[in-house]
């Protein structure tokens, strides 16, 4: 017992209490509005709404009183995820929710999609948040990765972002304006990742964001990305009852309710004096 008391005192450590992801937990960081209400009454379609950030995000703007329009590629997934927005409090009709499933590896489907979407809704606000992480891109391989998986990273992360981020812009801008929001990564800002599919297309979000705010600066529609660090999901191996307590800066990872809140702040009228900008949520978390 002496020794390790002594080894203890010539060591520095940190004590991390657990904390356990829990309905209870989630649930704490949907508070009231973030924006004043400001944008009830709005439509705002997310993608890949079906768990993780993209759900957070989904129930955080209903609560805020948009209008939803939630897509993703299993139809069971799209059932259950607007099941559980239905269990929002502030629910009043299911014709608040709309589904839509959409194949983000296929191009032509995700065009078409897109355009009949927009032709028959007024879409104010655009979370472009689909994504796949694969156990070789949080291994950082690089040689191992075949050329199908390399394209299946890259047509979901970057590819559907930016077609969507195009037709929505285009769509916005003779429509009366409206708020376009990518979640990227901070892994885009790692050169410890940039060879890697996820790394690559997360940095070229970073870049795409920047490009089209820049083309519809002067034409009412606001463009911005959230690079949010590690974050308590199901693609991040993290799951209900899991201790997310970490030596992370904050003494846990990230909750996706959190980059909600600050979405749903982004989109906002606050999000009206920032264009271009890529925010990052991570705390000083560096990968």
């Amino acid at each position: 017992m002496r020794l390790i008391q002594k080894i203890k005192s010539k060591l520095i450590y940190k004590e991390v209490t657990p904390l356990i992801l829990s309905d209870q937990l989630r649930n704490a960081y949907q508070t009231t509005s973030v924006v004043g209400n400001s944008l009830q009454g709005q439509t705002a379609f997310v993608t890949g709404a079906t768990s993780g950030i993209g759900l957070a995000i989904a129930k955080r703007l209903l609560n805020e009183g948009c209008s939803l329009i939630i897509s993703g590629r299993n139809k069971e997934k799209l059932e259950k995820a607007k099941g559980q927005l239905l269990q929002c409090n502030k629910i009043q009709s299911v014709s608040t929710i709309n589904t839509i499933q959409m194949d983000y590896y296929n191009y032509e489907q995700v065009k078409n999609t897109i355009k009949n979407l927009f032709e028959n809704h007024p879409i104010n606000i655009v979370i472009n948040n689909a994504g796949v992480f694969s156990n070789k891109d949080s291994k950082r391989v690089f040689r191992s990765i075949s050329k199908d998986e390399y394209y299946q990273t890259v047509d979901v992360n970057l590819k559907s972002t930016i077609l969507i981020g195009e037709l929505a812009a285009s769509y916005m801008a003779t429509n009366g304006g409206g708020n376009i929001l990518n979640i990227c990564s901070i892994y885009g800002f790692s050169s410890n990742y940039f060879h890697t599919p996820y790394g690559i297309s997360k940095t070229g979000i970073i870049a795409f964001t920047k490009k089209l705010s820049q083309q519809y600066a002067n034409k009412g529609v606001i463009i911005n990305s959230i690079a949010p660090g590690s974050v308590a999901t199901i693609m991040n191996h993290h799951k209900t009852n899991d201790n997310i307590s970490s030596f992370h800066p904050l003494h846990r990872i990230i909750m996706p309710e959190e980059i909600a809140a600050l979405t749903a702040f982004m989109v906002g009228p606050i999000g009206k004096y920032l264009n271009g900008a890529i925010i990052k949520a991570s705390a000083t978390e560096e990968v």
